[in-house]
């Protein structure tokens, strides 16, 4: 739409999600995304960093908490890992930080739900549909509609990266 770097793209997703009776409700992806984005805020500032310890335990956190919002974001724990391995090499141990922040959200709401007697409960929405993977539900026809935009709009954000991203680089030169 215009030269310069803005923020147009979040606007027009905001418009579509409104603008769609499927998506007025505050769905639960969209608070498992509040939580990925803090997680992601979590992995990048570790390239430069001497001690990443903290950051590891609180990437790995986030994605925990966030799968408690909706379940197949707990896979992004994988994503995680690769991303700090990218980064800087991982060790065992801070692959163990990672691992036992994943592992503190669950143990936190399972020992709740254990003192209420809801255990079960955990188990049936967390974990018995495979975090969701395979959902086998037959979408309707305006569903199918919402998702072909929602497609098309990433199509062409994807698309225009190249150019935000060239002009990104002519401005720090």
């Amino acid at each position: 739409i215009d030269r310069s770097m803005n923020l147009f793209a979040g606007i027009f997703y905001i418009l579509i999600c409104v603008g769609t009776p499927i998506f007025l409700n505050a769905h639960a992806v969209l608070w498992a995304n509040v939580f990925v984005m803090a997680s992601i805020a979590s992995v990048v500032p570790t390239f430069k960093k001497p001690e990443i310890a903290g950051n590891l335990f609180n990437a790995g956190f986030f994605i925990s908490v966030a799968s408690l919002f909706y379940p197949p974001t707990l896979w992004l724990g994988l994503a995680a890992l690769a991303g700090f391995n990218t980064i800087r090499s991982l060790r065992g141990p801070q692959s163990i930080i990672l691992l036992s922040g994943l592992l503190v959200p669950y143990f936190l709401v399972g020992t709740y739900l254990f003192w209420y007697d809801q255990l079960p409960l955990l188990w049936e929405s967390q974990f018995s549909s495979f975090f969701g993977l395979f959902p086998w539900a037959i979408p309707g026809h305006s569903t199918l509609a919402a998702i072909g935009v929602f497609l098309l709009v990433i199509l062409f954000m994807v698309l225009q990266a190249g150019n935000f991203l060239l002009k990104r680089r002519m401005e720090q030169q």
